[in-house]
């Protein structure tokens, strides 16, 4: 696919001020690294479960996006972790504007990072693909149509990690955690397993997915209750702390004298707390960019 083209989808929602979002296809997408150096200002969000409007609404929230949708987090970086998809979210709208923030943060120096998550692992392979998104209708904007629906999104969704870890900090979907492999096994590793996995559709993964995310109550509803599982793996892989997401936390909750921190958001309340890191500090953040700070 030509990587000239530049897509306008319509914003779910959205007024007519802003009611469309440009995005150009990348000229190629590559596998995501695994570690990245620490970076000065850092924020986390939990998935958005398909929720569109929620997520927009917390990104100018928390001044990473303006209300026109240009990034202005600077060379802050973004974590999202994963579960984007949901039976009646705006889920392809959701991750088409995350591949477009991808690019808008890189050429200010900033990153974004997509995790998959359970939803995504899931649906990886999902009729999705195949349809459309809604694009914008207007005479004042060029309509390019994608011959072959979400597949470039697929593509780009093939190139992302299950962990990654940036600076001293791990982080990980805690509905993938699988302890004997996690252990064992190096970041790298552990990424390629999916990886492979999701695009062979062997029997493993199959396996994986009927016990780890078929089931969205069974593969978010178990917490990590183990300190030594989570110092072990923090030892193994040369980290300082663990941030997982978990839909049965309540918000952001914090374990282990600091060394597991788990993140739940609800993208329909206004006060829903994200994760905000500044060197080795930490805070909660919630609407209008409040701190307050984790001790």
């Amino acid at each position: 696919m030509s990587n000239d083209l530049q897509i306008v989808l319509s914003v779910p929602g959205g007024s007519k001020e802003k009611g469309h979002f440009t995005l150009q296809l990348k000229h190629e997408v590559f596998k995501e690294p695994a570690q990245y150096n620490k970076a000065a200002t850092l924020l986390v969000l939990s998935g958005s479960e398909g929720n569109f409007e929620g997520l927009i609404k917390r990104l100018v929230a928390y001044k990473v996006i303006d209300k026109y949708l240009r990034w202005t987090f600077g060379e802050g970086h973004l974590v999202i972790m994963g579960n984007c998809f949901d039976q009646q979210g705006k889920n392809v709208e959701c991750l088409w504007f995350i591949y477009s923030l991808e690019v808008k943060a890189r050429k200010a120096g900033g990153y974004v990072h997509f995790l998959l998550g359970p939803d995504e692992v899931n649906n990886l392979k999902g009729d999705w693909r195949v349809e459309h998104p809604q694009y914008a209708n207007s005479r004042k904007i060029p309509c390019t149509a994608l011959y072959n629906g979400n597949q470039e999104l697929w593509q780009w969704l093939c190139t992302k990690n299950v962990i990654e870890k940036i600076g001293d900090t791990l982080f990980t979907h805690e509905g993938l955690i699988e302890p004997q492999l996690f252990l064992t096994h190096s970041l790298s590793e552990i990424n390629h397993h999916f990886r492979r996995n999701l695009l062979q559709v062997n029997n493993s993964i199959v396996e994986l997915l009927d016990a780890k995310a078929n089931n969205d109550d069974q593969a978010n509803s178990k917490p990590i209750s183990s300190e030594d599982f989570v110092i072990n793996l923090l030892n193994s892989i040369g980290a300082r702390e663990l941030v997982t997401s978990n839909k049965s936390t309540d918000h952001l909750s914090v374990l282990f004298n600091r060394k597991l921190f788990t993140l739940n958001m609800d993208y329909t309340i206004s006060n829903t707390a994200g994760l905000l890191i500044k060197g080795h500090r930490f805070y909660k953040v919630r609407k209008r960019q409040k701190r307050e700070r984790i001790n």
